[in-house]
């Protein structure tokens, strides 16, 4: 067993300095988070980007994965949370569309593990 942390709470400190803090004090594994660049819902712990999934391609990947490796650090997943029942449609639809991690990021940083939100709010359809 490992004993990882989601890197959210972590917005204003860069990824390889919560590694730093982390394999310091017994951490592991992160779930790091990947909510867009150019700022995500303003929530507690939301709009956090530790890792911007546009465009990153393998060599970057590989370059963040070794980056936490040297500090005692895996990618235990990645995520992003973003609101699927926010009141506001275009909000809520906004959220999810190509903005899933899982679509693409995997293959550059060769996780396997993505977590994202399910459900639904209430559309007034149905």
């Amino acid at each position: 067993m490992k004993l990882g942390l989601l890197t959210a709470p972590f917005e204003d400190t860069p990824l390889n300095d919560v590694a730093d803090w982390a394999g310091q004090n017994g951490f592991s594994a992160f779930e790091v988070a990947c909510w867009p660049a150019s700022g995500g819902e303003k929530r507690r712990y939301a709009g956090t980007s530790h890792i911007d999934v546009d465009g990153l391609t393998k060599a970057q990947g590989d370059d963040i994965k070794g980056g936490l490796a040297d500090r005692g650090i895996e990618i235990s997943g990645l995520g992003y949370y973003p609101n699927p029942l926010h009141a506001d449609a275009d909000h809520r639809d906004e959220g999810g569309r190509g903005r899933c991690p899982g679509m693409g990021i995997e293959r550059s940083t060769g996780d396997q593990h993505v977590g994202i939100p399910c459900g639904t709010g209430d559309r007034g359809d149905r």
